[in-house]
């Protein structure tokens, strides 16, 4: 439960690191916006371009304030060209304790250049501009299906984009992560030498998120971090010209945390290790075989060596796509 002003949402130096990363990177990105050109009278003519950001706060409005701060440049050379910053809030609570809490919210005369708008809903991808966006989707959770189809959206790699997700490294209970990112995460993976299948997973994401991007789109940033016990991954993507120049002359921030200080739980309760992934090939003949829904769970389970939980995982990967789907009864 919230508990209102108490809460701390991982305020730690490690936190403020990440945020750090993506200061810079939202600085370079609202740089691209504007341009000054020098003319014959010695004067300048300034132009700008208008963006649109997304982002998930919760409680801790940095990268926020640094939006409607930066909009003081372009007020400064007399453009009217505006950022526009959606951030959202699933958490009542969150929502109504934070909502018309900080002066860049009540759109005051301070900010002409900017507006803002608080939505009490799930984020989702861009909905707002067909060029320059900058979105940060902050989630806490594993890369499952439904939040990688939000963060790959193609509408979110428009021209002059920069795409920042972030997960948890620590995987318990994976079953609705692709199947193809897990396959990765354990080609790696030793069960002989003590190794966790979290000192794997970030490669596997960054791997998956920039096959599944344009040609264009390139991973700048993938860092790991240490977040109240759980080891979380920030992966950022972009095609915006100056953040590309820059992580050139500096190669990609790429950080990973030492194996032996990780202290993530990969293993369920029982003990046990979470169970392997189902292959593509057998993903795909699975999804037939619940559209034909001639078998039981647990011929179904035994047929593709995975756990009843698997099976439903599927069957809800298909009702999302409004596919009919079930099993027969056990006699």
């Amino acid at each position: 439960m919230y508990d209102g002003g108490m809460a701390t949402l991982c305020l730690n130096e490690t936190k403020a690191v990440m945020r750090g990363i993506v200061c810079k990177a939202y600085s370079l990105w609202a740089k691209s916006l504007l341009s000054i050109t020098p003319i014959r009278n010695g004067g300048i003519k300034p132009m700008a371009r208008e963006g649109v950001v997304y982002s998930l706060p919760a409680t801790v409005w940095e990268l926020e304030q640094q939006v409607a701060m930066e909009t003081r440049i372009v007020q400064s050379v007399g453009l009217k060209e505006k950022i526009s910053l959606h951030s959202f809030e699933t958490d009542t609570d969150i929502y109504y304790d934070q909502n018309r809490t900080r002066a860049f919210m009540l759109n005051s005369e301070l900010y002409p250049n900017f507006d803002f708008s608080y939505h009490n809903e799930a984020i989702h991808p861009n909905r707002h501009t067909k060029s320059n966006f900058f979105g940060w989707f902050d989630w806490c959770g594993l890369p499952t299906y439904d939040k990688l189809e939000v963060v790959l959206d193609r509408k979110n790699f428009v021209h002059n984009s920069v795409v920042f997700a972030t997960f948890s490294c620590a995987w318990r209970r994976a079953e609705n992560v692709p199947s193809e990112i897990m396959e990765m995460a354990f080609e790696n993976f030793s069960d002989d030498d003590g190794d966790k299948l979290c000192n794997h997973v970030t490669d596997a994401v960054e791997a998956y998120l920039e096959k599944n991007t344009g040609h264009n789109v390139k991973v700048f940033a993938s860092v790991e971090y240490q977040a109240q016990n759980t080891p979380m991954m920030m992966i950022g993507l972009t095609n915006c010209r100056e953040i590309l120049e820059w992580s050139q002359m500096r190669s990609p921030v790429r950080l990973r945390i030492d194996p032996a200080k990780r202290v993530a739980q990969t293993m369920r309760v029982t003990g046990k290790p979470a169970p392997r992934p189902l292959s593509e090939s057998n993903q795909a003949r699975l999804r037939k075989d619940l559209q034909d829904g001639h078998w039981t769970k647990r011929n179904l389970s035994l047929k593709y060596k995975c756990t009843e939980r698997q099976i439903s995982s599927t069957g809800a990967w298909l009702t999302k796509r409004g596919v009919a789907w079930g099993w027969e009864d056990e006699a």
